[in-house]
């Protein structure tokens, strides 16, 4: 190694190569050094070395080889004849290209027995960003041998370099590859996910530091480009400590926080603390492996299966990672390259052995699950059989039990409609039994007066007064046609409530809407008046008179009609009940014609409907009365009437203790 005799002078002048140039008082100086240790060429960007050169006789004629090693950019010269420009040097325009070489070969001619001067004119940009890696940044280091021997070395070093490479890169792709695949065909399994993005971290580690710095020449974009792959790798680390925490479904504890925070304090460290940052690195990896050598541990007191295989693998990893350490202090960096590659194998071959023996065990459980269901297959079958002959007299007892429960069930629905119908029919005999006494009482009452006058006119006609008698006769034939009209009107109404209260023949009939209206609420009214004598409400009536008649059921309609006005009349009995200061209990009926239906609106100012009862209020056998006092058919019946039946709409609006109005639509046609 040329590494002494040299002499070093700051400043640019091209004569300085010259070999008769007196440099008595340059500077001694070793360029070989590591650039950042040269305080000497921390302050300026231009300078010189000079070298004298005398070989060996045995050398004579004989081309040599040197290999060059530099961070700057350089201007070679052998007896004031320039040989080699790597990168470009111009102190007039202060323009300076620096030239990344690590151990480049070269042909130089010495001429035997003289004495030659080797000037080497160089610059170095202060600002340079400059990454230690496990390499030297060398100012200037030169190597001189054979040309021979210079180019042999050379070429097995960037063959091994290149095969070692190329490995890593291949193994690290392979495990990305496998464990994604395994991931996608078992997604729960998310440690195969990390593994993964750690194999691709590895592949993007070695193409960055290796395959893309070794086409680059530009000082900064290598030291980048090494900057970039040492961060990846160590990302990869913790990554991977994350897989194995899934893997064995443990805790992350402080350390791999603190790896965090340690690992971007190295980040830091590779361009503030260049001479701690290899040091740093590697303690940051230490911890690493002893996190993971502690995962492995207590997955094995926890009897983990296949976990031996893994401690094995993280063993060699801090083996070779010891041996690393080693190989570069004393230089050695064929051991070096051997271990970066052993190490990416190792963690392929452990996750590869690890995968093989947790299918093989699963294999092995599924082939004892299978024997053990195959043994068992016959007497399952046998208890299947017997359990099927159960099953069907089970299910031929309850299909019988559950048709008899809806022979009941549907004999006890018929009794309630029936008791539906006959509760609307009481309500109905007391009102026609109201309205028919008033015509009665006249009927009666006229009878009774015609008897009297009838014996009167015989007194008359006995005494001889004709005039008297014919008077008298007068009053009766009018008292006659009196008792007449009132029993028309009393035959009226029986066949009118008659025609309503029958069984409806489903055949619609031109109704008049009002007049039917009229007569429920009445009947409804006074029937309930009837069976509680202190209700007392108010009724008012308002009917649109433009309606006509339309086409109805009308025993249909007026059971619907009736259950909606009763409900109105019970609605505001029970809150005259309460005893509220000026409460006066109102029923309206109303009808109107809008948007061409048939609107009917009864409505009351009673208790309302309570917001969680809204919803099941026409549902069957719903009913908020007392037990005794409604069946819950009533609304439902009409629901259908009126839905079903006549393709109207049956709605309520209420609001809970100030009222309801139920709304019946129905279509003109």
């Amino acid at each position: 190694m040329l590494d002494t005799g040299w002499k070093f002078h700051t400043g640019d002048d091209i004569s300085w190569a010259k070999p008769d140039f007196n440099d008595v008082d340059w500077q001694p100086i070793n360029p070989a050094l590591d650039i950042r240790h040269i305080p000497e060429l921390q302050q300026t960007s231009h300078y010189w070395f000079r070298l004298k050169l005398q070989i060996d006789s045995t050398l004579a004629d004989q081309p040599l080889g040197i290999t060059l090693s530099q961070v700057g950019a350089s201007e070679i010269y052998l007896d004031g004849k320039l040989i080699y420009k790597l990168g470009s040097v111009d102190s007039t325009t202060k323009q300076i290209s620096t030239h990344y070489l690590l151990n480049q070969p070269f042909v130089i001619n010495l001429k035997s027995r003289l004495p030659q001067i080797l000037a080497i004119r160089y610059s170095f940009d202060p600002k340079s960003f400059l990454v230690k890696l496990g390499q030297a940044n060398s100012c200037f280091k030169a190597v001189l041998n054979t040309s021979l021997v210079t180019l042999s070395n050379h070429q097995t070093d960037y063959r091994r370099s290149g095969i070692y490479e190329t490995g890593i890169m291949s193994v690290s792709l392979l495990l990305a590859v496998v464990s994604f695949c395994f991931y996608f065909l078992y997604p729960s399994q998310k440690a195969y996910k990390y593994i993964g993005i750690v194999g691709g971290l590895m592949f993007s580690w070695r193409f960055i530091g290796y395959s893309i710095s070794s086409m680059l020449s530009q000082t900064n974009l290598v030291s980048l480009a090494v900057f970039v792959s040492t961060l990846l790798i160590m990302l990869s680390a913790l990554i991977g400590l994350n897989g194995m925490y899934l893997l064995f479904n443990q805790q992350k504890t402080r350390l791999y926080y603190i790896l965090i925070f340690f690992g971007v304090f190295v980040a830091a460290a590779f361009l503030f603390l260049y001479d701690w940052a290899g040091l740093l690195y590697t303690i940051f990896y230490t911890l690493n492996y002893i996190e993971l050598w502690r995962i492995s541990v207590k997955a094995a007191r926890n009897k983990r299966p296949g976990n031996i295989i893994l401690m094995c693998t993280i063993l060699i990893l801090i083996i070779s990672q010891l041996v690393g350490v080693v190989s570069l202090a004393y230089n050695s960096l064929s051991t070096a390259y051997f271990v970066m590659f052993l190490q990416p194998v190792t963690i392929a071959l452990g996750w590869a052995a690890f995968i093989a023996y947790e299918f093989a065990r699963t294999g092995l459980a599924l082939q004892a699950r299978v024997k053990e269901v195959s043994e068992l297959s016959e007497e399952k079958h046998r208890i299947l059989s017997e359990q099927n002959i159960l099953l069907e007299k089970q299910v031929e007892q309850r299909t019988s039990q559950l048709q008899n429960s809806l022979t009941v069930l549907q004999q006890t629905q018929s009794q309630l409609i029936q008791s539906e119908k006959m509760a609307s029919l009481g309500v109905l005999t007391a009102g026609i039994a109201h309205e028919i006494q008033n015509p009665l009482n006249f009927v009666n009452n006229f009878s009774e007066v015609n008897r009297e006058l009838i014996d009167e006119m015989r007194e008359q006609l006995a005494t001889g007064n004709g005039q008297q008698a014919i008077e008298i006769a007068k009053n009766i034939r009018e008292n006659e046609e009196k008792i007449n009209l009132h029993g028309q009107r009393a035959d009226a109404i029986v066949k009118g409530m008659l025609q309503h209260s029958r069984t409806s023949s489903g055949q619609k009939e031109s109704t008049d809407i009002n007049t039917l209206a009229d007569e429920y609420l009445r009947l409804a009214y006074h029937g309930l008046r009837a069976k509680d004598k202190s209700l007392n409400a108010r009724v008012e009536t308002a009917f649109d008179t433009s309606i006509g008649k339309i086409n109805i059921i009308p025993q249909d309609i007026g059971r619907v009609l009736l259950n909606v006005i009763n409900n109105a009349f019970y609605a505001v009995n029970e809150k005259q009940k309460q005893n509220l200061d000026g409460y006066q209990p109102l029923v309206t009926i109303k009808t109107l014609k809008e948007n061409g239906r048939i609107g009917i609106r009864v409505k009351d100012n009673g208790i309302g409907i309570p917001q969680k009862n809204l919803g099941k209020i026409f549902q069957p056998f719903f009913t908020t009365k007392p037990t005794g006092q409604g069946t819950g058919l009533g609304l439902s019946l009409a629901y259908d009437i009126v839905t079903k039946g006549h393709g109207g709409e049956l709605k309520v609006e209420t609001l809970e203790g100030q009222g309801s109005e139920f709304i019946i639509e129905l279509p003109t046609q």
